[in-house]
Protein backbone atom coordinates (compact mmCIF):
# COMPACT_ATOMS: atom_id res chain seq x y z
CA UNK A 1 0.00 0.00 0.00
CA UNK A 2 1.52 3.36 -1.36
CA UNK A 3 2.01 6.80 0.17
CA UNK A 4 -0.92 7.25 -3.21
CA UNK A 5 -3.26 4.63 -1.46
CA UNK A 6 -2.91 6.21 2.05
CA UNK A 7 -6.45 8.23 3.26
CA UNK A 8 -5.71 11.98 3.01
CA UNK A 9 -6.30 12.53 7.10
CA UNK A 10 -3.46 10.06 7.61
CA UNK A 11 -1.18 11.59 4.61
CA UNK A 12 -2.26 15.08 6.72
CA UNK A 13 -1.34 14.10 9.57
CA UNK A 14 2.52 12.48 8.99
CA UNK A 15 2.76 15.41 6.60
CA UNK A 16 2.32 18.01 9.66
CA UNK A 17 3.82 15.95 11.98
CA UNK A 18 7.13 15.91 9.93
CA UNK A 19 6.65 19.74 9.52
CA UNK A 20 6.21 20.31 13.14
CA UNK A 21 9.64 18.06 13.80
CA UNK A 22 11.34 20.07 10.90
CA UNK A 23 10.48 23.55 12.51
CA UNK A 24 11.71 22.43 15.75
CA UNK A 25 14.73 20.87 14.66
CA UNK A 26 15.45 24.57 12.82
CA UNK A 27 14.26 26.31 15.53
CA UNK A 28 17.47 25.05 18.09
CA UNK A 29 19.50 27.37 15.40
CA UNK A 30 17.73 30.40 15.88
CA UNK A 31 18.66 31.94 18.30
CA UNK A 32 15.78 33.81 20.41
CA UNK A 33 15.53 37.33 20.60
CA UNK A 34 14.92 39.47 23.60
CA UNK A 35 16.73 41.62 26.45
CA UNK A 36 20.51 41.05 27.62
CA UNK A 37 21.78 41.36 30.97
CA UNK A 38 22.40 44.96 30.48
CA UNK A 39 20.08 47.23 32.66
CA UNK A 40 16.60 48.74 30.86
CA UNK A 41 16.82 52.43 29.83
CA UNK A 42 14.44 54.70 31.41
CA UNK A 43 10.71 54.35 30.31
CA UNK A 44 11.65 50.87 28.85
CA UNK A 45 8.73 48.43 29.59
CA UNK A 46 9.63 45.10 30.58
CA UNK A 47 6.92 43.64 28.12
CA UNK A 48 8.86 45.07 24.97
CA UNK A 49 11.33 42.77 26.04
CA UNK A 50 9.90 39.63 26.39
CA UNK A 51 12.10 36.73 24.88
CA UNK A 52 10.84 34.97 21.89
CA UNK A 53 11.62 31.63 20.60
CA UNK A 54 10.60 29.38 18.46
CA UNK A 55 10.49 26.01 19.62
CA UNK A 56 8.79 27.61 22.84
CA UNK A 57 5.96 28.65 20.26
CA UNK A 58 6.01 25.16 18.75
CA UNK A 59 5.70 23.19 21.94
CA UNK A 60 3.19 25.80 23.41
CA UNK A 61 0.30 22.81 23.71
CA UNK A 62 2.44 21.03 26.01
CA UNK A 63 3.50 23.39 28.20
CA UNK A 64 -0.05 24.59 29.30
CA UNK A 65 -0.29 20.53 29.99
CA UNK A 66 3.01 20.18 32.24
CA UNK A 67 1.75 23.47 33.70
CA UNK A 68 -1.42 21.11 34.99
CA UNK A 69 -0.06 18.41 35.51
CA UNK A 70 2.70 19.83 37.46
CA UNK A 71 5.80 18.21 35.98
CA UNK A 72 8.81 19.62 37.00
CA UNK A 73 11.19 16.65 35.64
CA UNK A 74 13.44 18.32 33.32
CA UNK A 75 13.75 15.23 30.84
CA UNK A 76 10.54 13.70 31.51
CA UNK A 77 8.56 17.43 30.96
CA UNK A 78 10.53 17.71 27.90
CA UNK A 79 9.58 14.04 26.55
CA UNK A 80 6.25 14.73 26.93
CA UNK A 81 6.55 18.25 25.41
CA UNK A 82 7.38 16.95 22.51
CA UNK A 83 5.15 13.78 21.99
CA UNK A 84 1.98 15.70 23.09
CA UNK A 85 2.78 18.51 20.45
CA UNK A 86 3.77 16.09 17.88
CA UNK A 87 -0.07 14.11 18.61
CA UNK A 88 -1.09 17.60 18.52
CA UNK A 89 0.00 18.65 15.30
CA UNK A 90 -1.04 15.68 14.45
CA UNK A 91 -4.64 16.05 14.77
CA UNK A 92 -4.44 18.81 13.49
CA UNK A 93 -2.84 17.72 10.09
CA UNK A 94 -5.29 14.41 10.12
CA UNK A 95 -8.90 17.57 10.56
CA UNK A 96 -6.89 19.22 7.71
CA UNK A 97 -6.53 16.55 5.50
CA UNK A 98 -10.14 15.32 5.82
CA UNK A 99 -11.51 18.37 5.23
CA UNK A 100 -9.31 18.50 1.71
CA UNK A 101 -11.01 15.09 1.37
CA UNK A 102 -14.31 16.19 1.82
CA UNK A 103 -14.07 18.75 -0.54
CA UNK A 104 -12.16 17.15 -2.94
CA UNK A 105 -14.91 14.27 -3.16
CA UNK A 106 -17.47 16.97 -3.38
CA UNK A 107 -15.96 18.24 -6.50
CA UNK A 108 -15.48 15.11 -8.18
CA UNK A 109 -19.38 14.40 -8.17
CA UNK A 110 -20.24 17.79 -10.27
Amino acid sequence: MGWKNWPSWLKGGIIAGIIFIILLILSLFIPSSGCTDKPLPEGYIMEDCAPINISSLLLLPSYLLLYFLEIHNDLLAMSIAFLFSLLIYFLIGTLIGFIYAKIKSKQKLK
